[in-house]
């Protein structure tokens, strides 16, 4: 999957979750897994979080900003 935006990684599938690094525009992640619920964040936008590898660092990421290729 590539990064659509700058990213926050955290520390647990919430907006609340402590943000544990960051993610570039265009980067390359790897996919490890992916809440099965639909989740609502606070500007309304719904969608599901991807728990992500990116260089060493495993975390979850919001899953709409994510592309695959």
């Amino acid at each position: 999957n590539t990064v659509e935006s700058n990213l926050r990684i955290r520390d647990s599938a919430s907006e609340y979750g402590e943000i544990i690094g960051s993610i570039p525009k265009g980067s390359v992640v790897t996919l490890l897994g992916s809440e099965s619920e639909l989740t609502r964040i606070y500007n309304d936008q719904y969608g599901r979080w991807k728990k992500i590898r990116y260089k060493g660092m495993v975390g979850w990421v919001w899953g709409n900003y994510l592309t695959p290729f």
